[in-house]
């Protein structure tokens, strides 16, 4: 709930910003994120991961880990600077080289937090990690929304994010009780580096691959259309990113603590499995269906054209935390062999799509995400179908019911568009309300298992109450049971 709280603070200051902006400002700011996020992967190193893997990583470790981060984000911000007025060539947007310029500081800054967060996540706090982010998100919002309206254009995207991250650091480090200490080892780096260098590159090839339709279309097309697909893009990964996140951090922990029992960490995975499809199915249909208000009312007219990207974007995005979850069980497991040779298999797939799709436009580019992402699917759960005996067939099945009712709520809401109130916000609220009431009831009609089992931690009351029944049932039946033997005995004694 903390983390909904946090993302509904940044979504508010993203649309009040958006409201300010041009799209074009906005497919600028991404032609240089790719590169700050593939820096970023490269300070990481592996090391994150790596260091939560481990049982119990040592001081030496720890500050040895710091150190080497803070040495390669310096390395990373001097290459990202002088490789801005390449950048800038590239894309033919001379503004390029400065953003580049500036944007490079913020790899310093991160350089500052892998330790401390990575801590956090190993011991399963993420309440910290909330008001860390939180506090950036409403700093650097303001700063943001005051630049914009200051008319500061594609700079207070900017500001917005160099302050957000400082922040969010400097929380870390006020609120951390670790330290580094004056040591430093080489040694103590090898032992780690041997699982994380893997992790690192399947790292940079998924940034890559990642951002390589920001790449294509920011090359092949204006920034204006990338500032329209990366809108609808932020729109679709706001929720999914978050569940797919979280999963991530809470499952790659949790999925370690049982890798050495592989039918435990098996429940584990399927009890994950049909949760998440319980929550992103219907997210997704919803949000694919309420596209069109969504978009107008949130951020007016001059970003409709992102319209029909989100409405494609959800189809894909239902599935992406699933495949997540069977590489946090491989990873778990020690595998980063695997989860490095299937980022590899996914990333030719995904470069044989793009190089089809491009020419016939962003809206085939997008079916051909689609596409991807289901085969990514089934590659990423085959190795766990090997080992756990959970492959893809059997993870459709499970997930089968919850996207049946989605759809047959998805299809209800469709078909009534014409009916009541049409202004943006009555209809963002009645369908919503009435998207949730419809998929609520079907869950309780089929009585979908992830959904009985949440049911009682939602409403702990229904806990008792559904006990109480079941006791009240018991005694009926076995009262019943009393009175047939007691009805059978006097019969047999009359006759």
């Amino acid at each position: 709930m903390l983390n909904i709280g946090e993302q509904g603070v940044r979504l508010l200051v993203s649309v009040i910003i958006a409201r300010m902006l041009l799209p074009r400002e906005y497919g600028i700011t991404a032609m240089i994120t790719v590169f700050v996020g593939l820096a970023e992967v490269l300070i990481n190193s592996g090391f994150a991961k790596a260091l939560i893997q481990s049982e119990q990583p040592t001081q030496l470790e720890l500050s040895s880990v710091f150190y080497f981060n803070i040495a390669i984000s310096t390395v990373c911000a001097v290459l990202l600077a002088a490789a801005g007025p390449f950048i800038a060539s590239f894309y033919r947007l001379p503004i390029l080289a400065p953003l580049a310029a500036v944007m490079s500081i913020d790899l310093i800054i991160s350089g500052f937090g892998l330790v401390q967060i990575t801590l956090l996540t190993k011991k399963l706090d993420f309440k910290t990690q909330f008001w860390a982010r939180l506090a950036g998100t409403v700093f650097s919002g303001a700063l943001g929304i005051g630049m914009a309206w200051r008319g500061f254009g594609v700079w207070s995207l900017v500001g917005q994010s160099l302050s957000a991250n400082a922040i969010s650091i400097g929380y870390y480090w006020l609120t951390s009780r670790w330290r580094p200490s004056l040591t430093f080892r080489i040694s103590a780096l090898r032992s780690m580096f041997a699982f994380g260098s893997k992790l690192l590159g399947s790292g940079v090839l998924d940034v890559v691959f990642k951002n390589i339709y920001v790449i294509v279309i920011g090359k092949a097309f204006s920034p204006f259309e990338l500032g329209l697909y990366t809108r609808a893009l932020q729109l679709q990964q706001l929720p999914v990113d978050n569940i797919a996140s979280i999963s991530d951090r809470v499952l790659f922990s949790s999925f370690t603590a049982v890798q050495h029992d592989k039918e435990r960490l098996k429940r584990a995975l399927r009890r994950t499995t049909i949760s998440l499809a319980l929550i992103t199915f219907p997210l997704m249909v919803g949000i694919g269906i309420l596209a069109k208000p969504i978009v107008l009312f949130a951020l007016t007219a001059k970003w409709a054209g992102c319209i029909h990207y989100l409405q494609l974007m959800c189809i894909a995005g239902a599935l992406y935390p699933m495949q997540m979850v069977n590489l946090s069980a491989l990873t778990a497991q020690g595998r980063s062999d695997l989860f490095l040779l299937l980022e590899i298999v996914k990333k030719v797939v995904l470069l044989a799509v793009v190089a089809v799709s491009w020419r016939f436009g962003i809206v085939a580019m997008i079916y051909g995400q689609i596409l991807v992402m289901t085969l990514s699917f089934y590659l990423n759960s085959f190795y766990t179908g090997r080992i756990l005996a959970y492959g893809f067939w059997t993870q459709i099945r499970d997930m089968a019911p919850y996207a049946t009712v989605s759809a047959l709520m998805g299809g209800l809401l469709y078909l009534s568009q014409s009916i009541g109130p049409q202004g943006a916000v009555l209809v963002i609220i009645t369908r919503v309300c009435a998207g949730g009431l419809i998929y609520i009831t079907a869950c309780r009609i089929f009585a979908l298992e992830a959904f009985m089992d949440l049911l009682p931690q939602v409403f702990p009351g229904l806990r008792r109450i559904t006990k109480c029944h079941r006791s009240h049932r018991m005694y009926k039946t076995n009262h019943a049971s009393r009175d047939e033997v007691y009805r059978s005995t006097i019969v047999a004694e009359t006759e």
